[in-house]
């Protein structure tokens, strides 16, 4: 308080103060992060002492906690960034900032976002971006836009992301907006790389470094040398994508960028752990652990624990691996609970009738061309609903499908008292498939599997996607005998017939049931998931191409 004291003797107004506060600490942006913290930390005292503010007073508080906010994101203390957008956010709602108020609410939405929290963080995106095509601002709402394909690449829907910002980087390009143009060629960059267009993503992050370079945005070299160093891997080019790894990781370092830190030392250490070097990679992600624990960063947490429970098998650890493979799946079923797909699903729905909305007003003196418009979406909503039920891929049920279809079947089996039997079948060493004859024909292979289990399997049975090569299997009415046979079964079909000349070897699965006799039949579908999960990696244990089975007690 010292500074701010000698301020307020020599007459200066409150706003003055606080303005002088916020320049003062955005010149520690780019470099010293806690000094600016330490700074800003100043305006909570000035709040104290200043209960009844003017609505100009407020303004400048506002900007002080949006500061605040930007630099504890910077330092990946996303809770804390949470908490200053939310204080500048209630300032602008209550002097009518709608606009101001919106721009908040979207850094609230990519902090979520850093955190898992996607639906929290889509919530609060398209809340912003409404209002900011709502008040005319086209290069607010594209660079939110872009915050919200970030959202789909995380919830495993690049295509919907690409399609997004085709939209966006028109938009930032006419607009001669360099850095938010870098952020969307590197929200783009990712999107390709997800999809396996590996030389697309390449050629999007090359131009999206150069502008950050040229700005010498520190952050964004740094996530976009994160990112190429990843479209590098997937090609098999091991030294550029090093090479980019540690480009990324010295940023990191010397600008305490906490977050990207963790994140590129997870990318390095799955690179050792493919090079052989288990034990140095097991002792980065311990570390990375400890750090992305501390930022409530579920996502990294997840990726930790999946790379560490590889390590530990490689290392014949498996009581190890098998601890760090549970808390892999507690964390993804955190992120991807059929609840918390209800939610999303919601949000999206919301956001697809407010589009509508809009449409329609604008379209209200046409009425012929509304009608059509109408029926257009009718058709389209039709084609999105079948889609959001199933995989492009394979065409089998998608996770989200699975979960709802299920539970009803769950319930059915409870009022019947009929047993129910589920598996998880997992394609072994399918990142060999991939590697060896790439991923066109590791696709082909999915799809024929599925082909091949569709006609094994009866028609009130389920089969999805569950992620990956992971595929999850319901049986109604099957108990432990059934279930061994029909496993033997599924196995035996697959071996036979997964492959179509003799260039190839043969694909086999692993598969891991869980059996609910009548009697234990739980309350929702996920005791019989993780029974499954168990029973699956008892399986690969045991050296792959057989079927395991797990009782409910």
């Amino acid at each position: 308080m010292e500074i701010v004291q000698k301020e307020i003797l020599n007459d200066n107004t409150l706003v003055e103060i606080l303005s002088d506060l916020n320049a003062r600490a955005m010149g520690y942006f780019e470099g010293d992060l806690d000094t600016g913290v330490e700074l800003l930390g100043e305006v909570f005292s000035l709040a104290e002492s200043h209960p009844q503010l003017t609505a100009e007073e407020k303004f400048g508080f506002a900007g002080c906690y949006l500061t605040l906010g930007r630099f504890q994101m910077k330092q990946g203390k996303f809770g804390s960034a949470i908490r200053a957008y939310s204080q500048a956010s209630e300032l602008y709602r209550q002097t009518g900032a709608a606009k101001l108020n919106a721009w908040t609410e979207s850094y609230i939405g990519v902090a979520y976002a850093h955190m898992g929290e996607f639906n929290k963080a889509l919530r609060a995106l398209f809340s912003a971006v409404q209002v900011m095509r709502r008040e005319g601002d086209a290069i607010l709402a594209a660079e939110i836009s872009n915050d919200i394909g970030y959202v789909y690449i995380q919830l495993e829907q690049p295509a919907r992301a690409i399609g997004l910002l085709d939209e966006v980087i028109p938009v930032l390009r006419e607009a001669n907006e360099a850095s938010r143009l870098g952020w969307a060629l590197d929200t783009l960059a990712t999107a390709y790389t997800h999809l396996g267009k590996h030389a697309h993503a390449l050629e999007a992050s090359a131009e999206a470094l150069a502008l950050a370079e040229r700005v010498q945005s520190w952050q964004d070299i740094c996530v976009i040398s994160l990112n190429r160093g990843n479209s590098f891997r997937e090609i098999g080019q091991l030294s550029q994508a090093r090479a980019a790894y540690q480009r990324s990781l010295q940023v990191a370092s010397e600008h305490k960028l906490r977050a990207d830190f963790a994140d590129v030392c997870i990318r390095l250490a799955d690179l050792d752990l493919q090079e052989g070097k288990v034990d140095g990679a097991i002792a980065t992600l311990l570390r990375v652990l400890h750090i992305t624990e501390e930022l409530s960063r579920q996502a990294a947490q997840m990726d930790c624990c999946r790379i560490l429970s590889q390590a530990y098998e490689q290392k014949q650890e498996f009581a190890q691996a098998l601890n760090f493979y549970k808390k892999f799946h507690q964390l993804k079923s955190s992120i991807f609970s059929a609840e918390a797909d209800q939610r999303m699903r919601n949000i999206l729905a919301l956001h697809q009738l407010d589009s509508l909305r809009r449409e329609a007003e604008d379209f209200q003196k046409q009425n012929l061309a509304l009608r059509r418009e109408i029926e257009e979406q009718k058709q389209e909503k039709q084609m999105l609903e079948q889609l959001a039920l199933t995989d492009p891929l394979t065409h089998a049920l998608n996770r989200r499908a699975f979960y709802e279809r299920a539970t009803v079947i769950l319930l059915e089996a409870q009022r019947t008292g009929s047993p129910l039997t589920l598996m998880m079948l997992d394609v072994d060493h399918f990142k060999e498939v991939n590697d060896q004859f790439g991923h066109v024909y590791g696709d082909s292979i999915l799809a024929r599997l599925v082909d091949s289990l569709h006609n094994e399997l009866r028609s009130g049975d389920l089969l999805a996607r569950y992620g990956g090569e992971e595929f999850v299997i319901l049986l109604p009415g099957v108990d432990r005998e059934q279930a061994e046979r029909v496993g033997e079964r599924l196995r035996v079909v697959v071996e036979q017939q997964s492959h179509p000349d003799e260039a190839h070897p043969p694909v086999t699965v692993s598969l891991g049931a869980a059996i609910a006799p009548a009697n234990k039949l739980p309350d929702s579908i996920d005791p019989l998931i993780n029974y499954a999960d168990e029973a699956l990696y008892r399986a690969k244990q045991s050296g792959r191409n057989c079927c395991a089975l797990n009782i409910l007690s």
